[in-house]
């Protein structure tokens, strides 16, 4: 999978767990688990972004020379 589709997997996920908790909100029923799998997801997500950015800025350094 490329990391463009695993983002987009990713952010995807995030808004199905967004809304399993604000309807569990709303229930006024427990969403511990799901707020756990969100922020797993958040961190998932933003250390594919630092990696992205990360090779980005090394593949135009090797270009620069």
């Amino acid at each position: 999978m490329s990391k463009t589709q695993l983002h987009k997997s990713i952010v995807h996920e995030i808004g199905r767990v967004n809304d399993r908790i604000d309807i569990k909100i709303l229930r006024g029923r427990p969403y511990r688990k799901d707020a756990e799998r969100h922020r797993m997801l958040t961190r998932q997500l933003a250390r594919l972004e630092r990696s992205g950015i990360r090779s980005g800025w090394f593949s135009s350094l090797i270009s620069l020379h």
